[in-house]
C-alpha cells in the first residue's frame, strides 16, 4: 500500500502521492510463497487527464498491461464527448472501472487483492471546486458509491487521505494542526508535501514484505 492526499479549496487543487512500488508477492492460498521487493521508488501515482481534473491512485496498480491512470484517461476519453458534468464523469469513471476490476482474471490478480482507491479533483463551477474518493471494487453489500465533496470559498481547505493507516495517520496530524487560512496553491502544495513526506517516513510495514509500505519521492498535479 501506499500513501495518496489531496488538499483542495475554492481556487483549485493539489493531489500526491509517494513513489514506492512493489514487485507481486507469489502467493498460495495464504501462504507468501515470494515476498515483493521495492521495484521502484519513482513511480508516479498522481494523473492529470486535463487541466482541471487531476487525481492519484494507490492499491492495485496495473492491471491488463496498464496503470490506473491509463485505464482513467481512456474512459474519460469516452465520457467526455457527451458529458463534462464533474460528478457524473466521476461516477462513469466509477463505474467502468469498477466493472473492469472485477473481470480482471483470477491468474493476473487474485479477488482479494483487487482493491484500488482513487481521489479525482475537478472544478465543478466557477468559485467551486469538486473531489471525489472512489474505493473499488465496489460493496456489494453497502453498495458503495463515489464520496464527492463540494468545495467553495465558505469550505475552506479541505484534504483528503487514502494508503497505508500509519502513514495517513501521520499525514492527518500536519494537516490537522494546519491553522492557516491561506488556500492558493503554492501553499497547498507546500502543505501537502510534508504531510505526504510525514506520512512516509512513519509508514506500516508491507504486507507481503519485510520493506515500508510507502518511500521514495513525492510526486503532484495541481488543477490549472
Amino acid at each position: 500500500m501506499s500513501i495518496i492526499g489531496a488538499i483542495v479549496s475554492y481556487k483549485g487543487g493539489i493531489t500526491g502521492s509517494d513513489g514506492r512500488k512493489h514487485t507481486s508477492a507469489v502467493i498460495n492460498g495464504d501462504i507468501i510463497v515470494k515476498p515483493s521487493e521495492v521495484e521502484t521508488d519513482e513511480f508516479d501515482k498522481t494523473f492529470r487527464i486535463t487541466n482541471n481534473l487531476i487525481g492519484a491512485f494507490c492499491g492495485l496498480l496495473f492491471f491488463n498491461k496498464k496503470n490506473i491512470s491509463e485505464h482513467i484517461a481512456d474512459i474519460h476519453s469516452r465520457v467526455i464527448s457527451y458529458n463534462k458534468n464533474f460528478k457524473d464523469v466521476v461516477q462513469r469513471i466509477a463505474d467502468e472501472l469498477n466493472d473492469m476490476v472485477n473481470k480482471i482474471p483470477d491468474s493476473e490478480v487474485m479477488p482479494q487483492y483487487r482493491k484500488v482507491d482513487i481521489l479525482i479533483v475537478g472544478i465543478i463551477s466557477k468559485g467551486k471546486m469538486g473531489a471525489a474518493k472512489i474505493r473499488l471494487p465496489f460493496s456489494d453489500e453497502n453498495n458503495i458509491q463515489p464520496q464527492i465533496r463540494k468545495i467553495t470559498k465558505k469550505s475552506g481547505n479541505q484534504y483528503f487521505l487514502f494508503g497505508d493507516d500509519d502513514a495517513q495517520k501521520h499525514a492527518k496530524k500536519i494537516l490537522d494542526v494546519n491553522n492557516a487560512k491561506n488556500n492558493d496553491i503554492c501553499f497547498m502544495k507546500t502543505l501537502l508535501r510534508k504531510a505526504l513526506e510525514n506520512g512516509i517516513k512513519n509508514s506500516g510495514i508491507s504486507p507481503f514484505s519485510s520493506n515500508a509500505s510507502c518511500g521514495g519521492k513525492v510526486f503532484w498535479k495541481q488543477t490549472i
